[in-house]
């Protein structure tokens, strides 16, 4: 049995295979950082892509720059952690809304806003 593949259904399947391509490239682009997609998500209206508060939420709120790397409330790891779990100020707590292991990933993404220690 011999079957007859006709060009509109060539078509099709090749407009499938570029429009699946390109998505797949934007999606092994992207960061593969957890943190950083809790951030976007919880934490960016307030404090902004890149840490620096200047949203108008951020504003609104006196939200603290976190480029600065000083914190009010410390800032090691455990630090940061206690805030996203505890909250602080008008920052909302996080316990219950995120798992341990999430505030650990966003707490990390968090302290990359912070500049490097000089040597």
């Amino acid at each position: 049995m011999k079957r007859n593949i006709s060009v509109p259904m060539i078509l099709a399947c090749l407009f499938l295979l570029f429009a699946a391509v390109p998505s797949a490239w934007v999606l092994a682009g992207q960061d593969d950082d957890p943190g950083k997609a809790l951030y976007d998500s919880r934490c960016k209206m307030c404090h902004g892509e890149d840490g620096k508060a200047d949203t108008r939420a951020g504003k609104m709120m006196k939200t603290p720059d976190l480029t600065t790397g000083t914190w009010k409330h410390g800032s090691t790891l455990a630090d940061v952690e206690k805030v996203v779990t505890e909250g602080a100020g008008k920052m909302p707590k996080f316990e219950g809304k995120l798992t341990a292991d999430q505030i650990k990933e966003v707490s990390q993404y968090i302290l990359k806003f912070a500049p490097s220690p000089s040597h």
